[in-house]
């Protein structure tokens, strides 16, 4: 199945090369910030679901001194190599499907949803899980809904759900862009003919120029540097994934749906931000690039 070579990929070199980097510190302070003001300083029990590495989650159990914490995946491999990486720590491993999280007898104070939510939305926004085709929009937002719904429901009152991952611009419009080097715009054919997770209507005006829709540069932004720097593995791993699927007033509905206040910061790491003003102009449609992240706190509503 295109899911099980997908996590085989991510089982690999992909979390190392994440791990520690600009946008992982990035992440990690600003979620050290909203938990810390948002948050009530008793956290007793944590959730992290998606572990692929834990890390962040790892260090606020320790900042927080959680008397609880239990890392969650679908996948058994992944629980079973991160139980053996942290053999004798206070971690409770489960393995378990996100969509039914909400029969679980537990309640928590925190929980984790680290760039995971986009993979909810990938692959069960495709008509089949089988192959690398199209990622339906409706699809997959109503999965993302759907999944949040259900980890909303065993999240104790006051407490709080942490999601980092990409985001969309407001913006719908059409985007005219010119590239600036010709390796940006090598990078950016390839990726517009091997990405089979979004059709892209593109007009080219000119050699340097093409004119798309606002959030599909926000994906192409995305995804172009990792063909330009040669890092084969994650761009055979991320052609698979959109990873941006709400923009911020899409999340603020959303959790407002749940019962939940929303705190969030949208912004673009500033390595990021440097490579892509280095690689791209915006010459109309965007006031400048879109940003890149959100970070967010949704704390669920007393009574």
């Amino acid at each position: 199945m295109l899911t099980d070579d997908h996590k085989t990929r991510k089982l690999t070199a992909y979390w190392d090369d994440l791990v520690g980097g600009d946008t992982s510190q990035y992440k990690e302070a600003v979620l050290d910030h909203l938990i810390t003001t948002y948050l009530p300083d008793c956290i007793e029990t944590i959730l992290d679901i998606g572990c692929g590495t834990s890390d962040i989650a790892f260090k606020h159990r320790d900042r927080l001194k959680a008397s609880k914490f239990v890392c969650a995946d679908y996948d058994a491999a992944i629980v079973e190599r991160m139980k053996a990486e942290h053999a004798g720590q206070n971690v409770e491993w489960r393995v378990g499907d996100i969509f039914v999280i909400d029969q679980w007898e537990d309640r928590f104070d925190l929980v984790f949803l680290l760039d995971m939510i986009h993979e909810i939305y990938s692959f069960y926004g495709r008509v089949s899980r089988d192959a690398p085709g199209e990622i339906d929009h409706e699809r997959g937002s109503k999965a993302v809904r759907d999944a949040l719904a259900s980890v909303a429901r065993i999240v104790r009152p006051g407490g709080g759900i942490a999601i980092t991952d990409n985001v969309l611009t407001a913006e719908t419009g059409p985007v005219t862009v010119r590239m600036r080097t010709p390796q940006t715009r090598a990078a950016v054919e390839r990726f517009l003919s091997e990405y089979p997770s979004r059709r892209m209507k593109v007009e080219r005006p000119q050699d340097d120029v093409i004119v798309l829709a606002a959030h599909d540069f926000c994906i192409l932004l995305t995804q172009y540097n990792k063909i330009k720097t040669g890092q084969e593995h994650r761009w055979r791993v991320e052609q698979l994934e959109i990873h941006q699927y709400l923009d911020e007033e899409g999340y603020r509905r959303l959790f407002d749906e749940l019962g939940f206040d929303l705190h969030c910061v949208i912004g673009t790491p500033k390595p990021a931000l440097d490579e892509w003003r280095s690689d791209f102009d915006v010459l109309a449609g965007l006031p400048d690039l879109p940003p890149k992240r959100v970070t967010l706190l949704a704390t669920k509503r007393l009574g």
